[in-house]
């Protein structure tokens, strides 16, 4: 058959109940063991009360007023016996224990005084030992704040020359790009113009020798239409060396560049120059148109800002119009 089981409050009470037992039948035999201690160095047996003493000076039910008496006449004893480095342990532990005893042997009143100052002087350099420990790793701590400041800014520095150094290269590379679209503009305007000027000069050659080629007039008004755009294009490209990259490419970004368009240097008609090809047409002078009627409109001026080239040349600001036609 089982047992019922006790409620929990029930066993904490009881278990109390056992302690408190326990300690009262442990504080009488200190007060029994006490009491023949304190026998014995009244009749003059104190070396074998101090030998009792040692043990109740450990004991957990000893109370603070007997260690007092304790501790005095252990240290008087082993004075008298000249025992000055066990009087002095016992004197510690006191301390220690803050067990303020009065003690009688001669010289045991100074060497509590000695003690004593001793153990101020020993808190005293503890604590100039912590603070001086405190203050060093203080300043280690801002030194080691101070080197990763440094090292942050040099790491920002050599982030930031990299940077301007990247922007240059893509500045550089973006204004050669340019520069050589520029230079390919000129060449061909200037070889377009070049064909007119010789296209025109046949054309009124054989105007003044009674015939017209009409194919060569087609060709001379496309390229009067070929050339304005040319100029226009290569204006803006100077326009746009001139005043620099923008923020996307120093960005790093390189969006598709927009190619000039101009007019291709195919013939018309498949004519060529004088010097080759199939011979020109030639028509009755009946219907002969002058040159001076195909002339074109009056050349457009085109401002250009100062820019410096890849190569180191600056290019001072100027205004450029497009050739006569």
């Amino acid at each position: 058959m089982l047992r019922p089981r006790l409620p929990i409050p029930v066993f904490a009470l009881c278990f109390a109940v056992l302690l408190a037992c326990g300690g009262c039948a442990g504080r009488e035999d200190t007060q029994k063991e006490f009491g023949a201690a304190n026998a014995q160095w009244d009749s003059g047996d104190k070396v074998g009360a101090v030998r009792k003493y040692k043990t109740l000076y450990a004991n957990r039910w000893t109370t603070a007023s007997e260690k007092e008496l304790i501790l005095a006449r252990i240290v008087d004893l082993v004075l008298k016996d000249g025992d000055t480095n066990e009087a002095r342990m016992w004197i510690n532990r006191g301390l220690d224990d803050r067990v303020n005893a009065e003690y009688s042997a001669p010289g045991a009143k100074d060497m509590l005084v000695a003690i004593r100052r001793e153990r101020e002087e020993e808190s005293k350099r503890k604590e100039g030992e912590r603070v001086a420990e405190l203050k060093r790793q203080e300043t280690e701590r801002e030194a080691d704040a101070q080197r990763r400041r440094e090292e942050r800014e040099s790491e920002a520095k050599r982030k930031d020359a990299e940077r301007q150094e990247e922007i240059k290269r893509r500045t550089e590379v973006w204004r050669a790009e340019l520069e050589e679209k520029a230079d390919e503009l000129a060449k061909e305007g200037d070889a377009k113009e070049a064909r007119l000027a010789e296209r025109e000069a046949t054309y009124k050659r054989r105007v003044e020798m009674g015939a017209l080629d009409y194919s060569t007039k087609q060709e001379i008004e496309k390229l009067k239409k070929e050339i304005p755009p040319i100029w226009e294009a290569l204006a803006k490209l100077e326009d746009r060396i001139a005043a620099g990259p923008p923020e996307s490419v120093l960005a790093g970004e390189k969006p598709p560049a927009k190619e000039p368009v101009s007019p291709s240097n195919s013939q018309v008609g498949g004519s060529t120059s004088s010097g080759g090809g199939p011979a020109p047409v030639i028509k009755p002078p009946s219907s002969s148109v002058t040159v001076g009627g195909a002339s074109s409109a009056p050349p457009k001026t085109v401002h250009v800002s100062g820019y410096t080239r890849k190569d180191g040349t600056y290019v001072k600001p100027h205004t450029r119009s497009s050739p006569k036609r």
